[in-house]
């Protein structure tokens, strides 16, 4: 039974639907199953099924190339590389996965594992399934998975510290460890993270693992992440958004997100586009058809934020980011702070949401937003603005 319904929860591209962090918990004891059974000569394999040959490219394109993992569900920013890769990679000759291993433990003792926890308990076996095999040059800057949380990140290269890199997803809050994140992304740039998702809250809050007390809780809400608001209201839980286009390749990748099922009830139709513009800037244009309320665009970020209108200047670590409203014509940047706004939940200094809001219209209400690194200087220009129903790889 277990070879048949393990392989099921990763299916069909080897993601997990709780996050990476638990991707690393649950493959890191399979891999010490799998390599127990391989040593003592049972023919069984745990991770023989195909998907787990998939499986390892989940927290390569989770991570972000900061070094911090897009932490949607309750995963922390914080990355832990599990030396299952290694099991990963001989059982499914995946020489990549070897290389991306071997990369990360360079990491940790270029940092004199100065961030060493129990987390990395399973890390001395890298040293028995140890393999110098594989490069960094052989795998696609973008990536899709479309399991029970669909999500992508797309990047600039796998060896500049700096390029730019962005992940988002659809999903549904109905399922384990999830929130309400249906949209939700992190974007990094010039070696910092600018678009942040707060991560899980205390466990032992009462209420954070019922279903319908945990929403409740401000991290665990619609509210807190980098999506949209509509009227205030969180997004409905037990409706599933999927990533409708994925074009990877090429220098203008896009996805687009029908998030109409988390907002059954409060729009009649909801979709997000995401383009990575010249692998290096970043477009998020929304479209919310008949709103019953006004939209509200957010991203959480701990940069100092200054607002001018409809540009702002984020600064963090002596970077710098520009973000700009290409639509409503008329809008304006706000910046929030990021107390709870539920009745339940830590508070979240050194945090604030850059906003912008569009009123309540019948028809579309479009909000576009583009993020450019170092105010664009080596990207300049404002992208055009087409409806996402004409996007195409053409652009």
């Amino acid at each position: 039974r277990y070879f048949k319904t393990v392989p099921a929860l990763y299916k069909p591209d080897g993601a997990s639907p709780e996050g990476v962090l638990y991707w690393h918990y649950a493959m890191s004891y399979q891999a010490v199953a799998n390599s127990a059974l391989h040593t003592s000569g049972y023919g069984q394999s745990v991770l023989g099924d195909l998907v787990f040959g998939r499986a390892g490219w989940f927290p390569i394109y989770m991570r972000g190339p900061t070094g911090l993992a897009y932490n949607f569900s309750d995963s922390w920013p914080r990355f832990y590389p599990s030396a299952a890769m290694f099991e990963l990679a001989r059982v499914h000759r995946q020489p990549f996965y070897s290389w991306w291993m071997r990369e990360r433990i360079d990491e940790l003792v270029s940092q004199r594992m100065q961030y060493w926890d129990d987390e990395y308990r399973f890390m001395p076996l890298a040293i028995a399934w140890y393999s110098d095999a594989g490069q960094g040059t052989d795998a696609p800057l973008d990536r899709l998975f479309k399991g029970a949380q669909p999500v992508f990140s797309m990047r600039g290269s796998w060896t500049d510290r700096n390029t730019s890199f962005i992940a988002a997803k659809g999903g549904d809050a109905d399922l384990p460890h999830a929130h309400q994140d249906a949209g939700s992304f992190v974007f990094d740039a010039l070696g910092e993270r600018w678009a942040v998702d707060l991560g899980p809250d205390d466990y032992n809050i009462p209420g954070y693992f019922d279903a319908k007390q945990k929403w409740e809780i401000f991290r665990l809400s619609s509210l807190s992440h980098n999506t949209i608001a509509i009227g205030g209201q969180q997004q409905v839980v037990g409706g599933r958004s999927d990533i409708t286009a994925f074009e990877g390749g090429g220098s203008n990748p896009f996805a687009i997100i029908n998030m109409g099922p988390a907002y059954r009830g409060q729009a009649r139709k909801v979709v997000r586009g995401i383009r990575f513009i010249g692998r290096q800037d970043v477009l998020i244009q929304d479209e919310v058809t008949d709103p019953d309320g006004e939209v509200r665009w957010g991203m959480v970020t701990q940069a100092k934020v200054g607002v001018r209108g409809d540009v702002a200047t984020l600064s963090q670590g002596g970077a710098t980011l520009e973000a700009r409203i290409l639509a409503p014509g008329n809008a304006r940047f706000t910046v929030e702070d990021m107390d709870p706004r539920t009745s339940r939940g830590r508070k979240n200094p050194g945090v604030q949401m850059l906003a912008v809001k569009a009123p309540r219209t019948n028809g579309i209400a479009r909000i576009a937003v583009v993020l450019s690194p170092a105010g664009g200087a080596r990207n300049p220009g404002t992208p055009p603005l087409i409806p996402l129903a004409q996007w195409s790889s053409r652009y």
